[in-house]
């Protein structure tokens, strides 16, 4: 995140419920992005440094990060096998 922002491509989960959280250093949340809270089932986002004040590409949300430590913990909900014959 020093150099400039990445950009995070979320595919489609295939109707897997699925979540990414921004956690700070002391695992305060401070993002989420899913189909929960971002009413897509995929997408682009743009995680980048509170500092960072370059050009932004088109449509593609800022999650500002405000510390230089942060973590993205990910959860995909994927139904057991015998469930998925019912």
């Amino acid at each position: 995140m020093r150099q400039g922002p990445l950009l995070l491509h979320l595919p489609d989960p295939a109707g897997r419920y699925r979540m990414m959280q921004f956690v700070d250093a002391s695992t305060k949340s401070f993002a989420y992005v899913g189909r929960r809270t971002s009413r897509t089932s995929e997408g682009s986002f743009l995680p980048a440094a509170e500092v960072w004040a370059g050009e932004l590409p088109a449509f593609r949300p800022v999650i500002r990060m405000y510390q230089q430590r942060s973590a993205v913990l990910n959860g995909t909900y994927v139904l057991p096998p015998i469930l998925k014959t019912r």
